[in-house]
């Protein structure tokens, strides 16, 4: 399965990363919403989407992507937000999920569809 990782914090990327491809995981890596447009692609099976970043944001992603849904349905917008601001941004845009931050490994498999057990 692969994944696309977008966040601009490096050492969240790093770490979300390594716990990913210990799963199994392929995973490709971007820092910000532009590098994320251009690496969106029928082939990424997740999109785990931090929704506050410079340059273009997720949010700035999701709305590029709003006619593309079976782009969106494989979203997973990533945020500190509350879970009441998550659920309406993802009822909203039509993405798949959300995981808020912070998380651990188990929450990050689990939001992937793996179980953390698979990992151990």
């Amino acid at each position: 399965m692969k994944i696309l990782l977008v966040d601009d914090d490096d050492s969240l990327r790093v770490l979300a990363a390594a716990i990913l491809e210990t799963a199994g995981f392929d995973v490709q890596l971007a820092a910000d919403g532009e590098e994320a447009l251009v690496r969106i692609s029928p082939e990424v099976d997740v999109v785990l989407l931090d929704l506050h970043m410079p340059k273009l944001s997720g949010s700035d992603v999701l709305r590029h992507l709003c006619n593309n849904r079976d782009l969106l349905g494989r979203i997973i917008v990533v945020s500190a937000a509350t879970e009441d601001e998550l659920t309406g941004i993802v009822t909203s845009s039509g993405a798949r999920g959300y995981l808020q931050k912070p998380f651990n490994g188990a929450q990050l498999l689990a939001a992937c569809g793996l179980d953390a057990s698979v990992a151990a």
